[in-house]
């Protein structure tokens, strides 16, 4: 049945709706004009929109027989083009590029009113985008009069490009969990600050694109270049306007978006830290102790720039202070050899279906390195995680809250971290 008031309000215009019985025949004389219409202008506006009419009543009652059957696009690089007549599933989330040309529509399918629209249809319902549509775009001609058909499935959309000059995909913005964003499941009962949400989901989006594209492995200068510009995006969203880190409680040193530390040492003195850690070691007969002096051993790393984790201690060897190093900021370059070359190798494993050990036990050698590096002035961890948590999606898997992976990072040896990692991945990954 045709939507006579659709979804946006809108109401369609009784003259322009064509409804026959269907066991009725097609007479010759269903598209003359009647004798109020002289004019051939008329003639040809009222022609014109009940063709449109028809296809909206063609296009409305349209229903998928299997949506699981049609080609998946949810994870389809930018600028790849929708097959025309052939609906494609997507998240619902994307941006979508209606035609080539420098003066395309951008449909953002995640904007507010869209997403409400799909909230309050039915699965197989379906509405029509285009210019002499349920939803009525911009006049550009670059925009058909029908463009697209958006169909709510059991999981996301289908989305069929009916259009003359194509619909390509703009950006993938990538679902994500606020848990995630977090030490803990559920964060202590503490609301999250929307910004950083929002941020946050930018930073997956654009890590998402770079990794989908090849770009952020595809050598030691990309992946550098991927980091840094996601710590941009971390600190502000895509737009600029997500500044949230000035809102939880500004730290000590200044963010510099996408700038890298320069030299000189950083320290961390929290005893509660490596108390807890101590613990964690003694779990997985690792050395670490806190009234021990430690280096983190790892593979590639100079060893004047490894992390240190040193006590200092009264007459009686009762720890009075403590203090963890992080590498001197002229060791960044070091440790972003080895974040590009465990990324690189995390990629290989999960476009070659490795198992899910293999997997955790690359990304835990990868995440270990960014947590002692700390190569940005504040915003590492969120960051790291976030780009942990997007490699877990690509292949597939759960992602999880951050907890307090960094502080062990900090302190265990490398197959110690990579077994506590593994572990903890399966006690905290969220469904």
């Amino acid at each position: 049945m045709a939507f006579r008031v659709n979804r946006f309000g809108t109401v369609n215009n009784n003259e322009n709706i064509i409804e026959k019985s269907p066991n009725r025949k097609k007479s010759p004389n269903d598209n003359i004009p009647d004798e109020n219409y002289k004019n051939k202008q008329d003639l040809a506006w009222r022609a014109e929109n009940a063709k449109a009419a028809q296809q909206k009543l063609l296009i409305n009652n349209h229903r998928s027989p299997n949506p699981n059957s049609y080609p998946d696009y949810s994870s389809a690089t930018r600028g790849t083009r929708l097959p025309k007549n052939v609906p494609v599933r997507l998240t619902g989330k994307e941006e979508l590029k209606l035609s080539s040309g420098e003066k395309a529509v951008i449909l953002d399918l995640g904007r507010n009113d869209l997403q409400y629209l799909f909230r309050q249809m039915r699965v197989g319902e379906s509405i029509t985008v285009g210019r002499a549509a349920d939803l009525k775009l911009t006049d550009n001609q670059t925009v058909s009069r029908i463009h697209l058909i958006l169909e709510k499935a059991q999981k996301g959309i289908l989305v069929t490009d009916v259009s003359t000059n194509g619909t390509y995909i703009e950006r993938q913005y990538t679902s994500i969990n606020p848990n995630e964003l977090v030490r803990y499941e559920g964060n202590e009962g503490k609301p999250i600050n929307p910004n950083y949400i929002s941020a946050a989901k930018d930073t997956r989006t654009y890590l998402n694109e770079a990794i989908t594209s090849g770009y952020y492995t595809s050598n030691y200068i990309n992946y550098f270049n991927t980091i840094c510009k996601s710590h941009v995006i971390a600190y502000q969203g895509f737009d600029g306007n997500k500044k949230w880190y000035e809102d939880v409680g500004k730290g000590k040193i200044d963010i510099h978006p996408g700038e890298v530390r320069r030299p000189g040492i950083l320290r961390n003195r929290r005893l509660n830290e490596a108390s807890m850690c101590e613990d964690i070691a003694r779990q997985y007969n690792d050395p670490y102790r806190v009234l021990s002096d430690s280096v983190v051993r790892l593979e590639g790393i100079p060893i004047q720039f490894l992390p240190r984790n040193i006590g200092t201690y009264d007459y009686e060897d009762n720890c009075i202070d403590y203090c963890h190093y992080y590498p001197d900021g002229w060791a960044m370059d070091d440790y972003f050899e080895q974040l590009y070359r465990t990324a690189k190798e995390a990629v290989y494993l999960i476009d070659n279906n490795a198992t899910q050990k293999e997997i955790l036990y690359k990304l835990a050698e990868h995440y270990q390195y960014a947590a002692n590096a700390r190569p940005f002035g504040q915003i590492n961890n969120s960051l790291f995680m976030n780009e942990v948590n997007t490699l877990l999606q690509k292949a597939g898997m759960r992602t999880m809250p951050h907890g307090d992976l960094d502080n062990v990072a900090q302190r265990l040896q490398p197959d110690s971290f990579k077994r506590y990692f593994y572990d903890q991945y399966y006690k905290t990954a969220l469904k």
